[in-house]
């Protein structure tokens, strides 16, 4: 059972998807999107039945309206992690996602709505890691993947097929620089369309008699730019009441359009026992968040 506690009133979330408890299986994961706030985004990880003779961990995105849980993706995943050597390792992964409503996180609307679209997404993960002392982490993670779409409920798209998408980013990570805190750069490509094809209903003109026929027409995909990301973050806790935690990104070609204004999003977020307060501020957006938590358990 999962639940919302608001103002000290504890409700359970309908809608978390059939779980399957044995042994060490269950609910296993909560987590909440870094944009919660505005997009109220929620991540599960859950042992889910696949067949009479077991389970398998299933990670689900969803989005939370009020005391629901609108499920918007599910993905299972493989990983084989070699030990290079005691200070380095690589991790192989790939899966399967499947997404209702969009194509890998893209959403139409109006004529060209994704509405009551089913996404199936194949991938496969590349993950390097090594530690070049015992504070300082190098990381490294390559993603491709290919993706099918079919037709929504109303709409002039018709489909979307072989969509390659490609992200990469490289991460290095300090710790212990001024007692128990860690600072990490970043530098990456997010989610990117390579290549694919879309087909789009396009009608042509009108009969005498009045009547409009359509055809259907193949749009190929590809990007126009490419996004480049810079992250900053920084961690403290000062002891184990109070912390501080500090983020910055800064965004060039945002979405992977050519010559875009350069997009810059900052955090700051502050503990004091279980209590939790976060501010941001988003260019790409224009928008200011702020909010409060604070963790109560039963």
């Amino acid at each position: 059972v999962l639940y919302h506690v608001v103002d000290g009133k504890k409700k359970i979330i309908r809608g978390v998807p059939d779980i399957v408890f044995s042994r060490q299986g269950g609910l296993l994961d909560v987590a909440v999107d870094e944009n919660f706030v505005s997009n109220q985004i929620i991540y599960l990880t859950a042992s889910v039945s696949e067949s009479e003779k077991g389970s398998n961990t299933s990670l689900y995105s969803a989005k939370l309206d009020e005391d629901s849980l609108i499920e918007s993706g599910q993905s299972i995943v493989a990983s084989l992690e070699y030990d290079y050597s005691s200070d380095a390792s690589i991790t192989l992964m790939s899966g399967y996602t499947r997404e209702k409503d969009n194509l890998l996180g893209l959403e139409g609307s109006d004529a060209f709505s994704t509405l009551g679209a089913k996404s199936s997404t194949v991938f496969s993960a590349l993950k390097a890691q090594g530690h070049i002392n015992d504070n300082l982490t190098l990381t490294g993670l390559a993603t491709i993947a290919r993706t099918n779409m079919s037709k929504p409920e109303s709409s002039f798209i018709e489909s979307a097929s072989d969509v390659k998408s490609t992200s990469i980013a490289l991460i290095a990570t300090q710790k212990n620089i001024l007692g128990d805190d860690q600072f990490s750069l970043s530098i990456s490509q997010p989610n990117r369309i390579e290549d694919g094809e879309m087909s789009i209903r396009i009608s042509n003109l009108a009969e005498s008699d009045g009547t409009i026929s359509y055809r259907t027409k193949g749009i190929k995909l590809e990007p126009f730019g490419r996004e480049v990301s810079y992250g900053l973050n920084y961690r403290k806790d000062f002891d184990q009441k109070f912390g501080v935690s500090l983020k910055h990104i800064l965004a060039s070609n945002l979405n992977h359009l050519q010559d875009s204004a350069i997009a810059k999003s900052s955090y700051i977020g502050l503990r004091y026992k279980d209590l939790k307060l976060g501010y941001n501020i988003d260019s790409a957006s224009s928008s200011e968040n702020a909010e409060l938590s604070y963790q109560f358990n039963f």
